[in-house]
């Protein structure tokens, strides 16, 4: 009963946590890219 509740809790806990990772990767690279210079 309480494993199951405890597995979906975690369960979203990480897939939260995957979507903040991902979106802080992606914000990262895009500011990485704006700080340097057009090589166009």
């Amino acid at each position: 009963m309480y494993s199951a509740i405890f597995e979906t809790i975690a369960a979203s806990m990480q897939a939260e946590f995957l979507d903040y990772a991902r979106n802080y990767v992606r914000n990262f690279g895009e500011s990485l890219r704006n700080s340097q210079p057009r090589a166009d």
